[in-house]
């Protein structure tokens, strides 16, 4: 049989089966990346070393990227944690956005504590209310009293000279 790359794969009786006939069992992994997780040669390995070096000894990611030809995982997962450090830290700081974030939530809850309507308060202002519509009741009883008093002099002023002059 020829060295290529079409007709490879051979079936029990040794006739050629066509390239496509694992596609099924393949899913979406390209001949690409099957190359590189299963099919080594010098070059393939002496890469592969160079990533684990690169990947700061964590091992599972470096053997992943070696396997697969992901050589930009490591770089991925360290700038997507800068990306987390810029959001939030165990650490408090005014420059990562979870805290600037909590903060401004936390102005706006004291600034509703300060702003609402106690229950305590509500009962005070209506016992005020009540208190009040109980002396203005009195203010108004009070004025009756004097309009009716103040009536009643205007009348014996106007009819007072005609009481003296009846007078002996």
């Amino acid at each position: 049989m020829d060295e290529g790359n079409k007709n490879t794969l051979l079936g029990r009786d040794d006739s050629p089966i066509a390239d496509d006939a694992l596609l099924p069992y393949l899913g979406s992994l390209t001949r690409d990346v099957f190359s590189r997780a299963f099919g080594l040669n010098a070059e393939t390995l002496r890469r592969s070393a160079e990533d684990m070096l690169r990947s700061d000894g964590e091992a599972g990611a470096s053997l992943f990227a070696a396997a697969s030809g992901l050589r930009r995982l490591s770089d991925l997962r360290r700038s997507l944690e800068d990306e987390a450090n810029t959001i939030f830290a165990p650490r408090a700081s005014k420059d990562r956005r979870f805290y600037q974030a909590l903060d401004r939530f936390e102005d706006a809850r004291k600034a509703i504590r300060e702003r609402e309507l106690r229950a305590g308060d509500w009962k005070a202002l209506n016992e005020s209310i009540d208190s009040l519509a109980t002396r203005l009741g009195d203010i108004r009883a009070q004025r009756a009293e004097i309009a009716a008093t103040r009536s009643q002099l205007a009348r014996l002023k106007r009819v007072g000279p005609m009481f003296q002059s009846l007078r002996p």
